[in-house]
């Protein structure tokens, strides 16, 4: 392009159309005078249009506005219809003048800016026009509503910053969008923002320091979680959202959970009597599902998060507290809509029947492991443990290692941090364990039996014949295959629909055909979203794993610095040992400026980073 001097030009400067008068040049910059009076340098490959003629101005800029003036006037007569031809073909700035007969450069600058001001009805790519298919005005117009959503939106958070209030649509919108900024490239515009008001921060400093300011990570979160951009807190609109109604017909049974003392989100009950000489067991789970509206901002919350998760200091809940731990908790004194499991046993504890069915319960009692393990030979306590040991032995997990046998995890109380063991197989333990393993194998039974779309859970096994070392790898499919660690044909996971999303879903889909309904979502869709799930439930565990890690070094960080540690060396890699301290089995990163002579080994921990996941030790 070799634009020559005394020519008018368009050109955009951010986005909005702009005319000059080209008074200057010099190597293939312009000096251009706009339509404000002001002097502006540009390169020529910023010039969309120029006129054919040349105006030898001598007062460009009292002439340059007249000229503009004759372009706005010509502009106002273009109709619509004039461009009809557009339609059935596509056409160039030249050819769609050579079609109306424009000829001056006022008219052709009128003809241009008329289909720049048209983005609804005229499209444009590569320097060819066309009228748009209705289907894409309705895009259009969709995209003028989140543009314009988009600038109201920043605004709200930008007079947030002064002290104003949220909206409870853009506390919802900022929420969801908080944690994005942390693990994908989205919401540049609100990021910008962000980082304008903490100049002094890095990035990733400022946007945690924001998260915190709005309310959405709690200062007590640890910085694993709070680092590793997962959603964290629930906005008003989450809090408030209604769960559905649900039938509050007289309850038909009366039962009690077994969980943790400190649990609060309880999702399954139990209940069993005896009739003469059958027993009648029935396994109660939440009826999630039937409370919540597929289409509202709670199920997608479910979605995005995928479970809940559980560290030393905190809880961050699949749903709210109000829901998870409230309304639908299957808490003590409490009337709750549960997807019940009935099961009828022979004197020998040999299941003869099974039926599921949707029943409103009364929940009695919630017993922590260790209420029950005081009870347990009293009934019916000592025949849910006689049952549990027969489906252990039935499905060969009766043998376990005594590292199996007890693991341990740090706890923050008012207190400080603790260790605390758990005994795995404690009586109320193993009773709880089997009774879910066996909820799950007759819902998956179910599933095959009635071709309900469901969400198995399957496993992969992988041999080593050289170190005769069996590796099995848990995965999620629409397709049910045998389980080895369960001895079924098919398994799948939804005792815990308050908890893990996956859960939710096979409750959803088994409870509709239990209803005479079709079930909510198809093979296919679920096959979709399977990769999805299987990589948030990945990072979801990671993640733990590295809040774990912090917990553990904060808590040797407090209570065992400067003081022998006895330890089995693991492995070196680099300048980093891995020891095993026993008898936690807290698997720790060290460095030190020696190294162990033998696997078995004692250390001092001279200095620790939890952040960094590093401890500094001396060998002894």
């Amino acid at each position: 392009m070799n634009i020559p001097l005394n020519v008018y030009v368009a050109y955009f400067e951010k986005g909005i159309l702009n005319f000059g008068y080209v008074i200057a040049q010099n190597n293939n910059r312009l000096e251009v005078i706009n339509e404000t009076g002001n002097y502006v340098v540009l390169p020529e490959s910023r010039i969309i249009l120029q006129s054919k003629e040349r105006y030898l101005e001598i007062e460009p800029y009292q002439a340059l506005p007249n000229f503009i003036n004759q372009v706005n006037l010509f502009e106002e007569q273009f109709q619509e219809s004039d461009f009809h031809f557009l339609k059935e073909k596509e056409c160039t700035l030249q050819e769609i003048a050579t079609e109306l007969n424009l000829q001056t450069d006022v008219q052709i600058f009128a003809l241009f800016k008329y289909l720049h001001n048209h983005p609804k009805e005229i499209h444009r790519k590569k320097n060819k026009y066309r009228l748009k298919t209705p289907e894409e005005i309705t895009q259009y117009q969709l995209q003028l509503q989140q543009e314009e959503e988009e600038r109201q939106f920043l605004q709200d958070v930008n007079a947030f910053f002064s002290g104003a209030e949220l909206s409870r649509e853009s506390q919802h919108k900022l929420y969801n969008a908080l944690p994005e900024l942390q693990t994908a490239k989205k919401h540049k515009k609100l990021k910008e923002l962000i980082l304008s008001k903490y100049p002094l921060l890095k990035p990733e400093e400022a946007i945690l320091e924001f998260r915190k300011f709005c309310g959405e990570t709690p200062e007590y979160i640890d910085p694993v979680i709070a680092n590793a951009g997962i959603p964290i807190g629930f906005s008003s609109l989450l809090i408030e959202e209604k769960l559905l109604p649900w039938k509050a017909t007289k309850p038909q049974a009366i039962a009690f959970s077994i969980d943790d003392e400190s649990t609060k989100d309880f999702d399954d009950a139990i209940s069993i009597t005896k009739d003469g000489s059958f027993w009648h067991l029935t396994l109660y789970v939440s009826s999630v599902s039937e409370r919540l509206n597929l289409e509202g901002a709670l199920f997608a919350e479910a979605k995005k998060r995928v479970s809940s998760l559980y560290t030393a200091n905190a809880v961050i809940p699949l749903f709210p507290f109000n829901h998870s731990e409230q309304e639908l908790s299957l808490k003590k004194d409490s009337v709750r809509p549960v997807l019940a499991l009935n099961l009828w046993l022979d004197e020998n504890l040999a299941i003869q029947h099974y039926e599921l069915s949707r029943m409103n319960i009364t929940i009695s009692e919630n017993y922590s492991f260790n209420e029950i393990d005081q009870q347990i030979e009293q009934e019916p306590f000592s025949t849910l443990y006689r049952l549990s040991k027969l489906l252990a032995e039935k499905r060969g997990a009766n043998s376990f290692s005594e590292k199996e046998h007890y693991y341990y995890y740090i706890s923050a109380s008012e207190q400080g941090l603790e260790v605390k063991c758990v005994d795995t197989q404690s009586p109320a333990r193993k009773i709880v364990e089997e009774l879910m393993i066996l909820y799950n194998s007759y819902l998956a039974d179910y599933a095959v039996k009635k071709n309900i779309p469901v969400i198995y859970r399957n496993i992969n096994q992988f041999e080593d014949p050289k170190d005769n070392f069996l590796s099995l790898q848990a995965y999620l499919s629409t397709e049910p295959e045998f389980h080895p660690g369960i001895g079924a044909n098919a398994y799948l996971h939804s005792t815990s629909p308050i908890r893990r999303y996956v859960d939710l879903i096979n409750q959803l889909q088994i409870s509709a055909i239990l209803q005479g309904k079709n079930p909510p979502f198809s093979k296919e869709e679920l096959e979709k979203d399977i990769p999805l799930l299987e990589k948030r439930i990945y990072d979801i565990r990671e993640i733990a794993h590295k809040s774990e890690r912090y917990w553990v070094l904060k808590f040797l960080q407090q209570n065992c610095q400067n003081i022998p540690l006895e330890t089995y060396f693991r492995t070196s890699i680099d300048d980093y040992l891995n020891f095993e301290l026993i008898p936690w089995g807290f698997i720790i990163t060290a460095k030190s400026e020696s190294y162990p002579k033998t696997e078995r080994c004692k250390i001092v921990i001279y200095k620790v980073d939890p952040e960094q996941g590093i401890v500094w030790v001396d060998i002894i």
